[in-house]
């Protein structure tokens, strides 16, 4: 259904279930990032404010090596080039402990799926969604 390659076909009431379902749910809260990407060689860095509802949460920077599809290859070179753009008193979590497995992604190879779940987890060990 998300790739719109399905169809289905449904009674009446499920439009009337469908609706109902829809009042039950409100958002908690809404998580967005303001920021910049900077893309240069073989790295692209993305740098952006975070928000919840109006209140400021933080600073997030996400760095890409294009050439590497597994971070774990080079947590190093990352952690290295975080130290060097930041203040030397930044508190750097470089997001230790994302158990892919657990969404069913593959550790050793990182897609925009594997950021999303970095996102979520980081988010909800912070209780911020």
């Amino acid at each position: 259904m998300a790739s719109n390659r399905v169809v289905i076909e449904t009674e009446p009431e499920m439009e009337s279930m469908v609706l109902r379902l829809k009042n039950l749910w409100t958002p908690r809260q809404t998580a967005r990032i303001e920021g910049y990407s900077y893309e240069g060689n073989d790295w692209v860095i993305r740098t952006g404010n975070l928000m919840v509802g109006t209140s400021y949460k933080g600073l997030i920077i996400e760095i890409n090596y294009l050439p590497c599809s597994n971070p774990e290859q080079t947590r190093g070179l990352m952690r290295e080039l975080l130290m060097l753009i930041l203040p030397h008193d930044a508190f750097v979590d470089p997001n230790n402990g994302v158990d892919y497995r657990r969404a069913s992604l593959d550790p050793d190879r990182m897609t925009d799926r594997h950021t999303a779940y970095q996102y979520v987890h980081l988010f909800t060990q912070s209780s911020l969604l």
